[in-house]
């Protein structure tokens, strides 16, 4: 009787196959979302999206799921899925949050087909962005004591103030990818730029950009003040500093200090921020390049100031930088080799060569010239030396017939 009782105790109920998967422990679930945004920056969609799949099924409400589960499916080229699960995202559910994170804007302003529309959720995740900032700053100008009573969990002052500027940074992106044939383009793409300065003054990009917009409306002096304030910054840094700037941001500000007009910049004054880039990565061909073009740019300032030797020289190191940028051109994979700076080297030696030949030139021209000088001077010494013989064999003639 006892055994029975006890049989029936321990007795336990076979789970309904029809049942949803039982909720996941909350720290399991924060680490498999982990896992999932880790797998989306190794270009691992697929499997990204199963963890995430496999979370939701156990917490279909979960934001930071389904946000994942949308860049896993923009990633994967699923544009209309990606558009429907961020949207569905905009709408208040039980267990989610609202408003949602700005970033599910961002998402659907990068699926916009329309750049309107895009703008509009930019223009939403930025409203949503100010609010959080101003109750940041609200708070911490309460002091210590009254934000021990007041929620400030979520992104930092600096993270939220970074994320405005991103946002700002995409709605220039969309103005001039997008919409350029307006002709306000640049004046609109000017204030948001501004609007990005008061955030962060010092930010490098958005120096660089408003730089570049200034001038595309041909204010060149404008466009220096703000050039200028990204190069002093720049050199000012180290490598390990955090806010040290890209690579490709690093050559891209390089390359309008060499294209620029000299009223502008010196090829020396873009030399510098050339060899800032090479010092961040002496293996980038198209620093070598650029390198070149300022050696040649000064060889050239030097022909015209009539140095010869300071312009020998600067060709020399020309052609040495240039040789040194093909040779890693020609190290490269066929897939990666860049038509456009192919063309650039080419043209370049083509530059190079045309400048030795009219030295070639100009040095047999002096030759002759100084064959010609040298030859018209032995003549006057001729007929000098000839008048001289006559006047003296006049002198002695009449002296003869005087005695």
């Amino acid at each position: 009787m006892g055994r029975s009782q006890l049989k029936k105790k321990i007795t336990t109920t076979k789970p309904d196959p029809k049942a949803p998967p039982a909720p996941l422990p909350p720290p399991l679930n924060v680490a498999l979302l982990a896992q999932a945004d880790a797998l989306l920056s190794k270009s691992e969609y697929d499997l990204a999206r199963r963890f995430v799949v496999f979370v939701l099924a156990r917490h279909p409400s979960d934001p930071a799921a389904r946000e994942l589960l949308g860049i896993a499916q923009m990633r994967l080229g699923e544009r209309d899925s990606a558009r429907s699960t961020f949207k569905n995202l905009l709408t208040p559910t039980r267990g989610g949050i609202f408003p949602p994170a700005p970033s599910v804007y961002l998402h659907l302003a990068d699926l916009s087909d329309d750049p309107q529309e895009a703008l509009a959720h930019c223009r939403s995740a930025m409203e949503i962005l100010s609010m959080q900032l101003k109750r940041k700053t609200d708070v911490r100008a309460l002091g210590f004591n009254l934000r021990l009573f007041i929620r400030t969990d979520g992104p930092d002052i600096e993270k939220l103030q970074a994320d405005l500027i991103a946002v700002l940074l995409t709605q220039v992106d969309i103005w001039v990818e997008r919409i350029s044939h307006d002709p306000d383009v640049y004046r609109i793409c000017e204030s948001l730029l501004r609007e990005a300065l008061e955030i962060d003054p010092g930010h490098l990009t958005v120096l660089h950009r408003l730089g570049k917009t200034l001038i595309a409306q041909d204010r060149w002096s404008d466009a220096k003040e703000y050039l200028s304030q990204v190069a002093l910054r720049w050199q000012g840094m180290t490598v390990d500093d955090p806010q040290y700037p890209s690579l490709p941001h690093m050559l891209g500000v390089a390359k309008i200090f060499v294209e620029l007009p000299e009223r502008l910049f010196s090829p020396a004054q873009a030399l510098l921020l050339i060899k800032a880039v090479m010092k961040a990565d002496i293996d980038e061909a198209e620093a070598w390049y650029w390198e070149s073009l300022c050696y040649f740019l000064m060889a050239e300032q030097a022909r015209k100031h009539k140095d010869e030797l300071s312009r020998e020289e600067l060709e020399a190191v020309a052609r040495e930088s240039l040789a040194m940028c093909s040779l890693m051109v020609e190290q490269m994979p066929e897939g990666k080799r860049s038509g456009i700076l192919c063309k650039r080297i080419e043209a370049l030696l083509e530059e190079l060569d045309a400048a030795a030949r009219a030295v070639e030139a100009e040095k047999e021209r002096a030759i002759e010239e100084e064959c010609a000088r040298e030859r018209k001077r032995v003549e006057e010494e001729k007929r000098r030396v000839k008048k001289k013989m006559t006047i003296d064999w006049s002198e002695d003639v009449e002296a003869e017939l005087f005695l």
